[in-house]
């Protein structure tokens, strides 16, 4: 294809994105979500360094090469599998912390606070017992969504709640 007519495409791109592009760079809640990602990505950088050591990338195989790596896999399993397990295993629990606590900075509440009420949000809807017994399997990778909704949600009742104080306010006889 032509270059002038490359670049004609790439500044059509271009004009059509960038009001778009500043329009969504001042959401609070998509920079919250960006923040909460930005907190996790050491924890995903850490477990996935794990990943080949623990899961060797290719099926048994005869050569000395696999074996000696399918040994040393089955030997640090023990050792690293915990590892893997808390960085990447929680992962939605990390990221609905972060979003949680910067959605509440930027709107000037207490962002450890908030940080954990995003969390313990998480936690209610990752639903730990099926059948009666512990699935954490909704901490990592498969409830990030829900951690997100959870934490925007969480954090939007607590500014709501805020607001409404003034009008909220429990009776004198009650306080002492």
């Amino acid at each position: 294809m032509n270059q002038s007519i490359m670049r004609l495409c790439a500044n059509q791109v271009e004009q059509f994105m960038n009001p778009v592009a500043k329009l969504l760079m001042r959401s609070q809640h998509l920079m919250a979500m960006r923040d909460g990602f930005q907190l996790a990505m050491p924890f995903i950088f850490v477990g996935c360094m794990f990943v080949p050591i623990i899961f060797p990338p290719f099926a048994d195989s005869e050569s000395w090469m696999s074996m000696a790596w399918m040994d040393l896999s089955l030997a640090l399993r023990p050792i690293l599998l915990p590892t893997y397990q808390l960085t990447l295993g929680v992962v939605g629990l990390i990221v609905s912390f972060g979003v949680s606590a910067s959605l509440a900075k930027s709107y000037q509440l207490p962002e450890r606070l908030s940080g954990l009420t995003g969390c313990m949000a998480f936690l209610m809807l990752a639903g730990f017992y099926i059948d009666g017994q512990e699935d954490a399997r909704y901490l990592g990778g498969a409830g990030l969504f829900t951690a997100l909704i959870a934490s925007l949600y969480s954090i939007e009742i607590v500014r709501l709640f805020i607001r409404m104080a003034g009008i909220l306010r429990c009776p004198k006889m009650y306080l002492s």
